[in-house]
């Protein structure tokens, strides 16, 4: 027997002279059995609303958009849309697809605004890049 587990026992039978000696191996079984037998969830939560999280609507650093986009190039090739499919809640994949209609938005407004500024500027050098230093 362990001597962590020998003390544990002392301290539990010192702590109760006239009672019975409660057995700590038995409680720590049958914690684990309650443990073991405890229903799991199914899925994960569903996570609240993009629009709950946003702590306003204030412009973010560039360096910010720049961060995430070249974070998540590529993320598609990691994930298979049929386990996607069957795991993911209801909830979950409508917020997907709100943020990727809302992300093919943006994408036509920048492109048309790049679109315009490059028409607008004199020589290539005036067309800015986007870079995370």
């Amino acid at each position: 027997m362990h001597p962590s587990f020998q003390r544990a026992r002392q301290l539990v039978t010192a702590a109760q002279p006239d009672g019975d000696v409660v057995d700590v191996a038995k409680l720590a079984e049958e914690a684990l059995a309650r443990i073991k037998n405890a229903p799991k969830p199914k899925r994960r939560p569903s996570p609240t609303a993009l629009t709950s999280r946003v702590d306003g609507d204030e412009p973010w650093p560039i360096r910010a958009f720049v961060v995430t986009w070249t974070e998540l190039d590529g993320w598609w090739r990691h994930f298979d849309v049929d386990e996607l499919a069957r795991q993911l809640s209801d909830a979950e994949i409508e917020m997907f697809l709100h943020v990727v209609e809302a992300t093919a938005q943006v994408a036509e407004r920048l492109r048309a605004a790049r679109d315009i500024d490059r028409a607008d500027a004199k020589t290539p050098t005036q067309v800015g890049n986007l870079r995370a230093l």
